[in-house]
């Protein structure tokens, strides 16, 4: 049997269940998801929601532009470290649009806060 290095002082966080967390998330919030270009913890995502409805409100089309700028802020940070700067998104800051994506069509016609 392999030893693990469990001798550490840091102390284990307790795990909660990832799909009973992604299921208690808002339906507009679980959709963006399911389409992200980037996977994403259920607990990020809804801290990063949460951080949006209270700056944009009922605004759920401002709600979605803030996940997706945090998106594209990571990919950008991540491009030249895990793809190397050959990548098509680096030189114009911008990214290829998945097609996905691009079958959104805007904000869902889901309320922010229906479950």
């Amino acid at each position: 049997m392999i030893a693990r290095n469990l001798n550490t002082s840091l102390r284990r966080r307790p795990r909660a269940n990832p799909m009973r967390e992604f299921d208690a998330l808002p339906p507009a919030l679980r959709q963006w998801l399911s389409q992200a270009r980037l996977p994403r913890s259920a607990r990020s995502a809804l801290r990063i929601w949460r951080r949006a409805s209270a700056r944009h409100g009922e605004d759920l089309a401002a709600v979605i532009a803030a996940l997706e700028q945090a998106e594209r802020s990571t990919l950008l940070r991540d491009i030249p470290r895990i793809w190397s700067e050959a990548h098509p998104g680096i030189d114009t800051g911008t990214l290829p649009v998945p097609a996905a994506s691009r079958a959104r069509s805007g904000p869902s016609s889901v309320s922010m806060h229906q479950r």
